[in-house]
């Protein structure tokens, strides 16, 4: 399963609370120089148009995610977002 297929298995109701808690991760993150600088760039794109809580937006604060802390990012899945299934997901694809 790629990252895409990831955020698009994210349940419509559920997006809101995923770029919010994905934000709040990257923002207190001390590991947040790991993400790469052109996917930094697209982030602040997705914000500065409005458009972090789309799926696309979501992709990519949980890519970034992933980068500055995995284990976090999967734990903020299954616990905050009470998505247990895509965490495994997400792990699987980790550790590839």
């Amino acid at each position: 399963m790629t990252m895409k297929e990831i955020a698009q298995s994210i349940p419509e109701e559920k997006l809101e609370d995923a770029w919010k808690v994905l934000v709040d991760l990257l923002l207190t993150s001390s590991k947040a120089n790991r993400i790469p600088v052109e996917m930094s760039k697209a982030i602040l794109s997705y914000w500065q148009r409005g458009t972090l809580n789309s799926r696309e937006g979501v992709q990519q604060l949980l890519e970034a995610a992933v980068y500055a802390e995995p284990e976090k990012a999967m734990s903020l899945l299954s616990e905050k977002l009470m998505l247990p299934g895509l965490a495994k997901m997400l792990a699987r694809l980790e550790r590839r």
